[in-house]
């Protein structure tokens, strides 16, 4: 199949509403909980399907490409959206745990918004909480990025960028599809929200994609036969930037005002918040963020959020 038809079908896969759920996520609501950490749970999940790939690929009389391998795994993810949350659900590993859209709305920031009745429920891995709804955009949304990066990239090489410089840059070239989905079909259209989270999701999974079979691979082949030679760990491609109370999202003013009342509630609760081990964390990492710093250069493209972090967006409306 021709790459060009691979991402139509990828597209008809995320525009699919039976397949990709639209949900919001108050990551405030989560914060302060006692969220159990899904570490060892979702890395046995995704080692799991991994390893379903590569008996698949050594059934095959004819060898198994690295390209066809990488899209093989992406495509599982984006028939199986659901996946990593269903898995994650029977395990008592969501916060909360239920699956009761509108209990969760009641108790966040949206309340007031009836529109954003769907909300998402939170996952701890490592030092980072995170709404179920970015497992969609690192794995379906971010095989787009990906697409379109490793293009660049390879181009980029042809030219004589060392491999660094061609990263970079290639990974810069992505990021205007993320600002175009949040100013419209992810973002603003349907919610009038804005993610700086999604986006720093959406790029996250470049280095993924690029290590199953690249990159520090996850597989090699030796001849036609393909093994795994290290586990996946999710530790290593997470931020707390996916956390949209640490990386704030832009509001639109439909939105802001039925939600300020209840930020305020939080900023009361600021000295807690930046006592907890995750905001701690993400003071001490952030500087490693994969979008931030590109972001910063294209400015005219965003909308001007009141804040980039928690912390300025009190100061700001003392």
């Amino acid at each position: 199949m021709a790459l060009s038809k691979k991402i139509l079908l990828i597209l008809a896969f995320i525009a699919n509403p039976l397949l990709l759920e639209a949900l919001e996520t108050d990551d405030f609501y989560s914060l302060t909980k006692p969220l159990p950490d899904s570490r060892g749970a979702i890395n046995g999940y995704i080692n799991n399907v991994i390893d379903k790939h590569v008996l698949w690929a050594n059934e095959k009389k004819r060898g198994v490409s690295c390209d066809k391998m990488t899209f093989r795994v992406a495509s599982y993810f984006l028939s199986r959206f659901r996946g990593p949350v269903n898995f994650l659900e029977k395990r008592g590993l969501l916060y909360p745990d239920t699956d009761s859209r509108e209990e969760i709305h009641q108790e966040t920031i949206y309340r007031d918004i009836s529109i954003l009745k769907s909300q998402s429920r939170h996952i701890r891995i490592g030092e980072v909480i995170f709404g179920e709804d970015k497992f969609e955009h690192f794995f379906g949304m971010g095989f787009l990025h990906y697409v379109k990066y490793r293009g660049t990239f390879k181009k980029l090489l042809r030219k004589g960028f060392s491999k660094e410089q061609a990263r970079r840059e290639a990974i810069k070239n992505s990021l205007p599809f993320s600002i175009y989905s949040e100013n419209t079909f992810v973002g603003l259209w349907p919610s009038g929200i804005f993610s700086f989270a999604d986006i720093e999701a959406n790029i996250a999974s470049i280095p993924f994609y690029d290590e199953i079979c690249r990159e520090n691979p996850i597989l090699k082949k030796k001849g036609k036969i393909w093994s795994r030679v290290r586990e996946f760990d999710f530790v290593h491609y997470l931020h707390p930037f996916w956390n949209e109370a640490i990386n704030m999202n832009y509001y639109a003013p439909k939105v802001l005002p039925k939600i300020k009342p209840y930020l305020r509630e939080y900023c009361d609760k600021m000295p807690s918040i930046k006592n907890s081990s995750f905001w701690k964390y993400s003071e001490k990492v952030k500087h490693l963020s994969l979008s931030e710093e590109f972001l910063g250069e294209m400015q005219e493209k965003l909308p001007k959020r009141i804040a980039g972090s928690f912390e300025d967006f009190c100061a700001k409306i003392k």
